[in-house]
């Protein structure tokens, strides 16, 4: 999943350039490139919160840890959120992102709930 996230971004990012190095009348087809890519960050981002609810349910009844998930949502929330929204931003000179960005900034707060919450968790176990 972090290896997608970082493919994309960097893929939105290549895109932008291009695009912008192009006239404004031929910029349409790559835009609906740009398009794509934003929707395959969109969906990696909800399958990262997928994964994370379904970790915090594993934790809730099993208190079994799982360190590597962990630490790719600790990642997205700490550097790869900050990463996808300058991409994001960018791209925003050649199509609408409004939607892409509030869903950046969603996801990222629903992991930092998450996060929370299992940490809370594990504290109760260790007692």
């Amino acid at each position: 999943m972090l290896d997608e996230h970082r493919q994309l971004v960097q893929r939105v990012t290549e895109t932008v350039n291009q695009a912008l190095s192009l006239p404004e009348d031929q910029r349409g087809e790559t835009s609906k490139g740009l398009r794509e890519l934003l929707d395959g960050l969109h969906s990696v981002r909800e399958g990262l919160l997928k994964a994370g609810k379904d970790y915090l349910m594993v934790v809730t009844c099993c208190l079994e840890r799982n360190e590597d998930l962990e630490a790719l949502i600790g990642y997205y929330v700490m550097a790869g959120q900050r990463i996808e929204q300058e991409a994001i931003t960018k791209a925003g000179r050649l199509v609408a992102v409004g939607d892409d960005l509030k869903h950046v900034k969603e996801t990222v707060s629903g992991l930092q709930e998450l996060l929370i919450q299992v940490s809370g968790l594990r504290g109760r176990s260790s007692r």
